[in-house]
Formats: C-alpha cells, sequence, structure tokens
C-alpha cells in the first residue's frame, strides 16, 4: 500500500512539475522583421518597442523619454539616464539588473523609426532563451539544456580568473570549409541594403535587414580562393564601402546550413574593439538571416547553445 502511494505521488509530482515548468516559459510580445527581432515593452502610455540585440547594450532615445513621458534624471555632465527597470518590471518581463540605462540622442542611433531604443547583453543575461524565427516568438525561462542535447554546443563569455563573467557577449565556433571560425551570436547584426544587395538577398527592401558579418581579412580570402561565390561590391547603403559575400554551407553543433550572405567590416572591429568583450577574438558575427534557419535556444546559465532544425511541415 505504501509503494503504490509513494509511485502515484512521484507520478504526480512529475506531472505537476512539468506543467508548472511549461507555464514558466514565458512568450513576450515581439515583431520580427527582416530577421531583426524587436521586443515590446507595454506601459501606461503604450507599447515601446525595442530591438533584442544580443551584442548590444541597453538604451532608450530622448524622443521616447519624451514622447511617453518617463521620467529621467541628469548627471553633471548632462548624460541622461532612466529607470528602464521598472518599466520591464511591471510589465513582468525580464530586467537588465541595472538601476539606471543611458539615454541616447536619437541622431546618435542607427534604429529605424518606430524603435524606441535596445534591449542588449544584461536583458538576456539570466535566462534560458528561445529564438523561434519560424513562428515568430521570443521566449524566455524555457527548459535548461545539458551537453549532451542533441546539437547543442557549448558557448563562452569573457570572464575574470575566479570565473566571474565580465561580458554577457555569446562566442560560438561555426565551420566552413572545414575551418571553426569563432563568431559572436548577434541578433542586432544589420545593415541597410543597397538596391543591388536587396535583388541578392531577394527582399526588396530599404528597411534593415539582419546580416552575419566576417572580417576583410577572411572577406577577401575566401573571395580569393572561391572567385565562383557570389559577391556583392558595394552593399550597404549607410556604410558604402562594405562588400557582401554568399558563402555555401556553413556547419554549426553538427548541423549544416547555407547558402549564407556574410558582409565585410574592418578586422579592427573584431580584433581591436569587440576582443575586449569576448574571451578569444571573433572574426565575425552570426546574425539573423543565419540563426533564423534554426529554433535557437540560448541558456546564458550554463553557457549552451542549441542550434534545433525547425519542426518539418
Amino acid at each position: 500500500m505504501t509503494l503504490k502511494f509513494n509511485f502515484s505521488f512521484l507520478f504526480v509530482l512529475m506531472v505537476t512539475a512539468s506543467t508548472f515548468a511549461q507555464q514558466w516559459a514565458s512568450p513576450l510580445k515581439a515583431n520580427f522583421q527582416n530577421g531583426l527581432i524587436y521586443a515590446q515593452i507595454p506601459t501606461a502610455s503604450g507599447s515601446i518597442n525595442m530591438m533584442a540585440n544580443t551584442s548590444g547594450g541597453a538604451y532608450l532615445l530622448e524622443s521616447t523619454v519624451d514622447d511617453y513621458g518617463l521620467q529621467s534624471v541628469k548627471n553633471n555632465d548632462g548624460t541622461e539616464f532612466v529607470k528602464l527597470d521598472a518599466l520591464l518590471k511591471e510589465a513582468g518581463l525580464p530586467t537588465t539588473q541595472r538601476e539606471m540605462t543611458l539615454v541616447v540622442n536619437d541622431k546618435e542611433s542607427s534604429l529605424q523609426p518606430g524603435i524606441h531604443g535596445e534591449l542588449g547583453q544584461s536583458w538576456f543575461a539570466n535566462h534560458v532563451w528561445k529564438f523561434d524565427y519560424e513562428n515568430q516568438e521570443l521566449v524566455y525561462n524555457e527548459f535548461s539544456l545539458a551537453s549532451g542535447d542533441a546539437s547543442t554546443v557549448q558557448i563562452a563569455f569573457k570572464e575574470n580568473d575566479r570565473g566571474e563573467r565580465m561580458s554577457n557577449l555569446p562566442l560560438v565556433f561555426a565551420s566552413i570549409e572545414g575551418v571553426d571560425i569563432p563568431f559572436i551570436i548577434d541578433t542586432g547584426a544589420k545593415m541597410e541594403p543597397t538596391a543591388e544587395a536587396s535583388a541578392a538577398l531577394g527582399t526588396y527592401t530599404e528597411e534593415p535587414v539582419a546580416m552575419s558579418f566576417i572580417i576583410d581579412f577572411i572577406f577577401e580570402h575566401w573571395k580569393t580562393i572561391h572567385p565562383e561565390w557570389q559577391v556583392v561590391e558595394t552593399a550597404d547603403a549607410e556604410m558604402g564601402n562594405v562588400s557582401m559575400i554568399q558563402v555555401p554551407e556553413i556547419t554549426i553543433a553538427g548541423v549544416t546550413v547555407g547558402p549564407v550572405w556574410f558582409a565585410s567590416r574592418p578586422d579592427i572591429n573584431y580584433l581591436e574593439y569587440m576582443a575586449r568583450f569576448t574571451n578569444i577574438p571573433a572574426m565575425g558575427s552570426l546574425g539573423g538571416n543565419f540563426l533564423s534557419n534554426f529554433n535557437l535556444t540560448i541558456d546564458y546559465p550554463n553557457k549552451l547553445a542549441k542550434f534545433g532544425l525547425p519542426n518539418p511541415e
């Protein structure tokens, strides 16, 4: 009798725990546009649209603070800050774990009209996130990953000698032509395509599109040894000096997809500037044009990422 009760109790406990975990996984209101993700924060004055950028920092635009009647403070040098976490907490969303968030002049931002700011590394840092590009869902508090899971790989963050994280910029290796290359997982990587680039991408839009990046040194190497790979010499309408190349295949976590477009970036961007925030220097970024091939889960606490393919129809 006791044995039967214990098994019954265990079964009920497991079902209850599973149900609770599934209810705990929380989809956000988000828009997916051209491979970029914009999370919506409901406020008393309406929804604030924020780019969800795994490589960026958190900030709000000056016009947003004014238009939505948000309270802000300025320090002695005139730099303006706002309590973004208070808005996130009130909406029941993850916070940045920062008391104050920077307010940026609209002219200093590359965000398109209708986007009010950015949620960056610190917003993602303490959760398990699912980036479901197929169903256009951004979900936090997903089930934790395990290193033995299919299509799952270790990701790395910059840490000090005590193992404390100094940056929440996720770095992962992907293989191109048998060469393992370190990349930043970058949901905010984007460019404004020229007409030629837009035609090559098949997007036919002047709005920002998700893009993956590679340093000039590797870009030129690919271009030299693979003259058959398609190249667009002038790809970025905003920057002008950016080219684009189509890589046939990329393998990550044992999964191969392609083709994928990469835009060129100066070596210094990654080998010096971004290297301050990664455990080893990255050679580029994997943006939404690549990530959208997957049902991607990033487990920040356990430093794992799962590159699962979408369910077949």
